[in-house]
């Protein structure tokens, strides 16, 4: 069969990666995008505020295939004075992936391939026959050659405790857009964020910035680490043979990366690993002594994350869903407060907001809530008032379900249904035929098969990958 049309299910940085790598290696006649969202529409990107910083460099942020300086040259193009080091606003991040969808929809149509955008969200997939057969949430159906499923995350988490709360008007689901909370919350509120990661700290910085108390609240009760870039290096510093050995089957998984990481980390820089990070128990404490290591350019970890990162990747591929959620379980709570290191600007506000008590940390749970005039909100000390609640708790993961003929695959979770399998090489696997349909998962949709997918440089490798894929093989059964 030919595949003259492929549809792209989803709009976000990987759909429209995905997209601008099928124009620059297939053959392809027709584009569809299936999404309700405009084109390039990223939450994380379109709705923040304008001064939430990326925690990703500029160098690491490309969505062109085999062109890592992308996004440095479009910054340069624009007037920015930028160097592959930099964290910038995320603003930036989402003028970049809308003008290059505009760039690649201009190099599709002088190639006369058709682009349509169908406003609409999908059910699910019959891929029982050739063309499949898409069938979306507004009783559409759309016939199609093949699939890159690119739909991002699922819902947002919202823990049980808060579920009858939902419909108040000073309760968000999530952050953004954040201009809106700030509008909607008298001058110098309480202000209680559930979480402590990346988006709590950002919005918790802009909502101290605008005269409010803010409280970041998490079980842990810990904040990121600190980095001054996350660019991938052009030579090799990590033993990736020493690596490779690591059986993802053994009990202490996560410190068996850490000392293979350390190795590499004495072998090129003469520093372990343990110098470069703080031992500190209290969480201010411990920022301010990292924030001091990243100021002093004295934190190596970073140069070695994203080989780490993708090496993890590759390996994890391979192995079957038993290992990766161990791998899942025990190391990720390790390998997440470095993969998602806030960066320097942004560590250095939430120390000085610290310090004034215009944020504060608090670790535990809720235990109880009453929303009287204000959120009276009940821990295991105590309780305290609150005009605003806001969940930073992130979103789910999306999973895909077939049925009991595999000839469907669902995007919301059905009952009596198991979980598709996505290969390594990101394809539905069809246990019947025993084969690979043409359907690709990329991007956080690809989870299940590459756990660390969670940034844009490791899924422009991916969108390279399937390009590629279709250039080689064009006439195919």
């Amino acid at each position: 069969m030919r595949f003259d049309h492929i549809t792209i299910i989803g709009n976000g940085v990987s759909g429209i990666a995905t997209f601008i790598s099928l124009i620059m290696y297939s053959n392809v006649r027709n584009i569809t995008f299936i999404s309700p969202n405009e084109m390039g529409y990223s939450e994380a990107f379109s709705e923040a505020s304008k001064e939430m910083i990326c925690n990703t460099s500029v160098g690491s942020i490309s969505i062109v295939p085999n062109n890592q300086n992308d996004f440095l040259l479009f910054l340069i193009s624009i007037g920015e004075s930028v160097t592959v080091d930099d964290f910038v606003p995320r603003s930036l991040v989402e003028l970049y992936i809308k003008k290059r969808y505009e760039l690649f929809y201009g190099v599709a149509l002088s190639k006369g391939i058709v682009i349509k955008h169908i406003k609409d969200k999908v059910q699910c997939i019959n891929y029982s026959n050739s063309p499949y057969l898409i069938k979306t949430e507004n009783n559409k159906e759309h016939l199609t050659d093949a699939i890159v499923v690119c739909s991002g995350y699922s819902n947002n988490r919202i823990p049980s405790m808060f579920e009858k709360h939902l419909k108040q008007e000073t309760f968000y689901i999530n952050p953004y857009p954040l201009k809106k909370v700030i509008e909607k919350s008298p001058r110098n509120s309480n202000v209680l964020i559930i979480g402590s990661k990346l988006s709590a700290i950002e919005t918790s910085i802009h909502l101290a910035k605008n005269k409010h108390i803010v409280t970041m609240l998490s079980p842990s009760g810990e904040i990121p680490a600190v980095r001054g870039h996350t660019v991938p290096l052009r030579t090799s510093i990590l033993n990736k043979n020493s690596f490779e050995k690591i059986n993802f089957k053994d009990r202490g998984l996560g410190k068996k990366i850490i000392n293979e990481i350390n190795k590499s980390l004495i072998k090129n820089f003469k520093n372990p690993v343990y110098s470069q990070v703080s031992r500190e128990i209290i969480p201010i404490d411990r920022l301010r002594e990292e924030l001091n290591l990243a100021l002093d350019g004295k934190i190596y970890w970073q140069d070695i994350m994203v080989e780490v990162i993708d090496k993890l990747n590759e390996l994890l591929l391979t192995q079957d869903i038993d290992v990766k959620n161990k791998f899942i379980n025990q190391c990720m709570p390790i390998i997440d407060r470095y993969m998602g290191a806030c960066s320097i600007q942004s560590a250095e506000i939430l120390l000085e907001k610290l310090i004034d008590n215009k944020i504060k940390l608090r670790n535990g749970v809720v235990n109880k809530i009453i929303k009287e005039e204000k959120w009276n909100v009940f821990w295991q000390d105590g309780s305290e008032l609150f005009d605003t609640i806001i969940l930073a708790t992130g979103r789910e993961y999306p999973n895909f379900y077939i049925n009991d003929n595999d000839n469907e695959v669902f995007f919301n979770k059905k009952e009596f249904l198991k979980k598709a399998t996505i290969t390594k090489n990101y394809r539905l696997f069809n246990n019947k035929m025993n084969s690979e349909e043409h359907i690709w998962f990329v991007g956080i949709s690809s989870h299940s098969a590459i756990p660390l997918i969670n940034a844009i440089y490791p899924v422009t490798l991916q969108v390279q990958e399937v390009g590629e894929w279709f250039r080689l093989n064009e006439n195919v059964t």
